[in-house]
């Protein structure tokens, strides 16, 4: 709790009221427009070749341009950040840098599904561990409940597990607009540096 209120006291108030809107659900909704967007992909582009190195990046790129030029791809950085072309294009590097690490080159430029799982990987996704609820919040967010993974599932096939299943959820428009709210639950299981370094690879 104090280290909470440390990093919230060290924020501007405009940071701050606009943090407590984001949890209350009462931030403003950006309206986007086709010129909004054309401009917002051209800046972002800009802002791409700025950024050194983003050696997984310009693999992607060289390997299928279409995949990591896509509009409707690159619109989901923008909306985790409000349209912020600076902030996507880092999102959007290290992105590739993530992937690259937990599936390999060759499914760099493919869309993951349960197919491009592996038998760890699946058990992960299908423990109960973390579900989404079949409601929304009062800002039209998703809603996701999560509990503690046990210590016997490898921190790879957890990785695996979150980034097929948020890509899978991020598919939906709406969810990309209004974000999605986590709801952890971790009484009896303490969680620490020392047990994260426990689990398996």
């Amino acid at each position: 709790d104090s280290v909470i209120a440390n990093e919230l006291a060290r924020l501007s108030m405009t940071d701050r009221e606009r943090l407590f809107c984001e949890i209350n659900g009462v931030s403003d909704k950006i309206q986007e427009t086709p010129e909004m967007i054309e401009e917002s992909l051209r800046l972002l582009q800009q802002e791409i070749a700025t950024i050194h190195p983003k050696h997984a990046y310009q693999q992607a790129l060289d390997m299928n341009p279409a995949f990591v030029q896509d509009a409707k791809f690159l619109l989901m950085f923008f909306r985790a950040d409000r349209i912020d072309h600076v902030s996507a294009a880092h999102k959007l590097v290290k992105f590739f840098e993530f992937k690259l690490e937990i599936f390999g080159t060759s499914l760099l430029t493919t869309n993951i599904t349960q197919e491009h799982l592996d038998d760890q990987d699946l058990e992960a996704l299908y423990d109960g561990m973390v579900m989404d609820l079949p409601f929304r919040d009062r800002a039209g967010r998703l809603v996701m409940f999560m509990l503690a993974q046990p210590l016997t599932i490898p921190v790879r096939a957890i990785l695996r597990k979150a980034f097929y299943l948020m890509m899978s959820l991020l598919d939906d428009e709406e969810t990309q607009k209004n974000g999605v709210v986590v709801v952890s639950y971790v009484v009896g299981q303490p969680i620490t540096w020392q047990r994260m370094g426990e689990r398996r690879e």
